[in-house]
């Protein structure tokens, strides 16, 4: 299911784009822990990268996943934020122009666009680490 980087920056910065898939997520398995991303065919800045622990659990296993954005990703994102909440808070003065919006309203398109980046795709390894593992 999971497939070792050649290189040390394959799948967090280079994705294999035309290459013949044949697992699911590219990362590193260290005994009881892994970090991994999805192999997808397209970028994706906010694919998620997923953090993992296996604790063996009576007859099984338990696997606890927890998923983030890249920390280069992550630290853009707070630069972004920062710097239009700024503009935002110092434009409060200037209430009712159009200038005054528009930190607000790249403010809220980062938001979105980030949501829409990165859950469609955390739902999707969910769905496909439940059905390859044979979980509830």
């Amino acid at each position: 299911m999971v497939e070792e980087p050649v290189g040390r920056w394959q799948g967090w910065l280079y994705p294999r784009s035309g290459q013949a898939v044949t697992c699911c997520f590219l990362g590193r398995l260290d005994g009881t822990t892994f970090k991994v991303v999805r192999i997808i065919g397209y970028r994706n800045s906010f694919l998620p990268v997923i953090r993992g622990r296996i604790t063996q659990h009576g007859q099984g296993a338990d696997v606890r996943l927890v998923m983030t954005l890249h920390p280069l990703v992550a630290l853009f994102l707070l630069v972004w934020f920062t710097g239009l909440g700024t503009a935002v808070f110092g434009n409060l003065e200037a209430a009712g122009s159009l200038f005054a919006a528009l930190p607000l309203g790249l403010c809220l398109f980062g938001a979105a666009v980030t949501l829409a980046g990165f859950v469609p795709e955390a739902l999707e390894a969910k769905r496909i680490m439940r059905e390859k593992l044979d979980a509830p």
